[in-house]
């Protein structure tokens, strides 16, 4: 279960991490029963290597990911490139799926053009992601912001309003 941030590796290994992903499988594997045609292309890693992709009914399916694991072996993707310039030609591809890569993502906006610019038509765009304003994504946006969260308890350096330190 590799992705480009060894934190985020470690909890997908653990308990709830294996449910998340668990989970997220068995959706994603209902909703790819009406995706069919000649190419998927999943952009960003989640997971295990091809693990989300079982099941698919496309031809052929790539993944793109920004940058390969250290380790690589089976876990390298198919091709390596920024997410927001992707090198596939215009209406190329037949459904596209962002396994919570919107999440990581400096600019989410770029990624989703870049998913539109590639699908055709008819194409399908398949997003799994943690709702942003939920308790767990809330969490997230602090910690990506540099708010340590310890116990899930945020006590900010310093005295706070009622003159009471940590």
């Amino acid at each position: 279960m590799k992705t480009s941030a060894p934190l985020l590796d470690s909890w997908l290994a653990g308990p709830l991490g294996r449910a998340v992903l668990l989970a997220e499988a068995e959706l994603l594997h209902q909703a790819l029963d009406d995706v069919f045609g000649w190419e998927l292309v999943q952009m960003g890693l989640w997971g295990q290597p091809r693990g989300l992709l079982d099941g698919c009914r496309t031809q052929r399916n790539t993944i793109v990911a920004q940058a390969a694991p250290a380790d690589n072996g089976d876990h390298a993707p198919d091709v390596v490139a920024r997410l927001s310039q992707l090198p596939i030609a215009n209406a190329a591809v037949d459904a596209v799926l962002l396994p919570h890569t919107l999440e990581f993502e400096h600019d989410p906006y770029a990624v989703v053009r870049e998913a539109d610019r590639v699908l055709a038509g008819e194409g399908q765009l398949l997003v799994i992601g943690f709702r942003p304003w939920s308790l767990w994504g809330m969490r997230g946006r602090a910690v990506r912001r540099g708010f340590p969260l310890a116990r899930g308890v945020h006590c900010p350096k310093g005295e706070s309003a009622t003159g009471l330190s940590c």
